[in-house]
């Protein structure tokens, strides 16, 4: 799941989540209860003492400073020696090694222990107790000159444990002061460092430093390729580019904890709101102001929406005369809109068209950069790279040695290093294995079983089978519906075993689907009737000479029943209709076996080639 694993400088933000049930943002407000209680010896004195590492956290939602919903608890992720105040520092590397988002430990050199004491009595480690564990680890591992991710992993963590607005704003300037020289020291590619210091703009942008915020925007954008912002779980799009929304926030002067312009739009009301303040803190004058400004440009934005399908549904010649008319920095918002979607029709249709000859748009889409394609071209190499993240991922699925060098890591991740395509592919990939190792469990029902009754990670590791807790779930809820399934034709099969069972259902047996307040026993009666009436119409119609459609083997409504030159033209109807519908959505270009499915498949072959003779994906420049 994509949850498990945020997209930051590459690393899982190891924060413990609850996959299937996380918790809603007021209740992650209060402490939870202990999730994840480990021993720990204290490299210092040697004391014993217990401490909960895991809290709830929200993944669906990455928020401007990379934290999600949930993470002002993170500071329970750092123990603290009970009896001198030393913090014991996570384990990145083993945490990275292992692919594991539960926090690992290191434990410290004969030579870090040495140099312990004094650490620990300095005034300055002392005072930033104040500030949290995260921020006396960040100091620990610089005096301690740990690697630089690990540095910027506790650095960038620390600003987000605490509802504090002074507490915040000493961490937010300790990022902002040593966040590029960290980054800088920072092993990896040059794309994951400009991606990681967009979290440096956002916290000068949050001081009120906006001209430096602005000229480090500036230098990132200018220095390589567009840096993607937070992916969007919901979205089926790549995200758009982190520069703009926060260009516009510094352009607004929002000074606030997450400025509006840059907020996820299902987190826009509540920080608007001042819904969280108990957790984030109160939300400032200048991110309320930037709030009512994306207010209002989002329902000016739905009204000229809503008047441009107008013009263009109603009066499509007035609108193309308008357009031909009106220059395009003279239209209104609505006409503008109308304007463009019609071009966004012709291109579409023209894009399809060309799509019906893949090798030739592969070799057009080639030899024309993504920034200089327009037009008709553009929406048919949109339509190749959709196919090709499709084939990709079906060919990395195929491919172990391709998958573990084009799919390091968590399977859903997003690598801002890695092309959209490879992203893309590797989650396509991803789906297909997640698909296979719920078919291989349900294949084995009697085991399946066995984890059914467990339905819990600490249950799964415990049993030391390495198995995806969301393929788990998928695949007992499958295991469910196929013994609900056998179940009720065992109940259609045996009229006996039916009285027995469902004799004293007689209402609710032929109840409609509007009558939903039932027991399980009455569901699977009520289903087992329906279907034991269609198999009894079935039969009868076709001693008739007569052949049937039926919607759903559950379905209220009755078998359609017709003579077989009436069935075979509804059959023919039907298969137009929809033919004639994957045409106009412009679909059929994607049909197995099609010229684009074939070009895309070429390509994704000599991508993946590529990757093995090179040993590494793809970048972003290859998209």
């Amino acid at each position: 799941m994509k949850g498990w694993f945020a997209t930051m400088i590459g690393m899982a933000a190891f924060a413990l989540t609850t996959p299937a049930f996380a918790a809603t943002a007021s209740e992650e407000a209060d402490a939870p209860q202990a999730s994840d209680l480990r021993q720990f010896t204290c490299p210092l004195g040697g004391a014993r003492f217990e401490h909960d590492v895991g809290y709830e956290a929200f993944p669906l939602v990455t928020l401007p400073d990379g934290s999600w919903i949930g993470d002002h608890l993170i500071n329970v992720q750092i123990p603290v020696c009970p009896d001198n105040g030393l913090v014991i520092l996570p384990d990145l590397a083993k945490m990275q090694e292992e692919q594991d988002n539960r926090m690992a430990y290191r434990s410290y050199t004969p030579g870090e222990i040495a140099r312990l004491p004094a650490l620990v009595a300095d005034p300055e480690y002392q005072a930033l107790a104040a500030d949290g564990a995260y921020a006396q680890a960040y100091w620990l591992a610089s005096k301690l000159e740990r690697p630089a991710a690990e540095r910027f992993f506790l650095l960038q963590r620390a600003t987000w444990g605490t509802s504090d607005p002074s507490v915040r704003r000493r961490t937010v300037e300790r990022l902002a002061n040593d966040g590029m020289a960290v980054i800088e020291a920072m092993e990896g590619s040059e794309m994951r460092r400009r991606f990681t210091a967009i979290y440096v703009v956002n916290a000068l942008r949050e001081l009120g430093r906006f001209e430096d915020a602005a000229a480090l925007l500036d230098q990132i954008e200018a220095s390589g390729p567009p840096v993607p912002g937070q992916s969007d779980p919901e979205s089926m799009f790549a995200p758009e580019e982190a520069a703009g929304p926060l260009r516009l926030a510094i352009a607004q002067r929002d000074d606030g904890r997450f400025a509006a312009a840059t907020l996820p739009r299902r987190m826009l009301d509540s920080i608007c709101s001042g819904k969280l303040a108990r957790i984030y803190g109160p939300t400032n004058d200048a991110t309320r102001a930037a709030c009512q400004i994306r207010y209002d440009a989002e329902e000016k934005d739905a009204d000229d929406f809503e008047e441009a399908m107008r013009l263009q549904h109603e009066e499509p010649e007035a609108l193309d005369a308008q357009c031909a008319a009106t220059p395009e920095d003279k239209r209104s918002g609505a006409l503008a809109k109308a304007c463009e979607f019609a071009q966004e029709d012709r291109d579409r249709i023209a894009g399809n068209a060309m799509a019906r000859d893949g090798a030739k748009l592969a070799s057009d889409c080639a030899a024309t950069p993504e920034s200089k394609r327009s037009g008709a071209l553009r929406v048919a190499c949109i339509s190749l790279d959709i196919a090709t993240q499709t084939a990709l991922g079906k060919q990395l699925a195929d491919d172990p040695a391709a998958y573990a060098i084009f799919c390091p890591g968590a399977r859903d991740m997003d690598l801002p290093d890695r092309s959209d395509l490879a992203n893309r592919g590797c989650q396509n990939a991803g789906f297909i294995l997640k698909d296979r190792e719920e078919a291989a469990l349900v294949a084995d029902p009697d085991r399946l079983d066995v984890y059914c009754q467990t339905k819990s990670p600490e249950g799964l590791t415990a049993s030391r089978d390495d198995i995806d807790y969301e393929v788990l779930l998928r695949a007992c809820s499958t295991l469910e519906f196929k013994r609900k399934d056998a179940d009720i034709d065992r109940l259609v099969a045996d009229p006996a075993l039916f009285d027995k069972r469902c004799g004293k259902f007689g209402k609710t047996n032929s109840s409609g689907n509007e009558v939903y307040d039932v027991t399980e026993e009455q569901d699977h009666c009520r289903w087992a009737w329906r279907k034991r009436e269609d198999v009894r119409a079935i039969a009868a119609a076709e001693a008739r000479g007569l052949r049937c459609f039926k919607d759903g083997p559950y379905d209220p409504e009755r078998p359609r029943c017709f003579t077989p030159a009436e069935y075979d033209a509804e059959l023919a109807e039907q298969a137009a209709f929809y033919e004639a519908e994957e045409e106009r959505d412009g679909m059929s270009k994607f049909r197995d076996g099609s010229s684009l499915v074939q070009a895309a498949h070429v390509r994704a072959a000599a991508i993946i080639a590529e990757g093995k003779r090179s040993g590494a994906y793809p970048g972003p420049e290859a998209d």
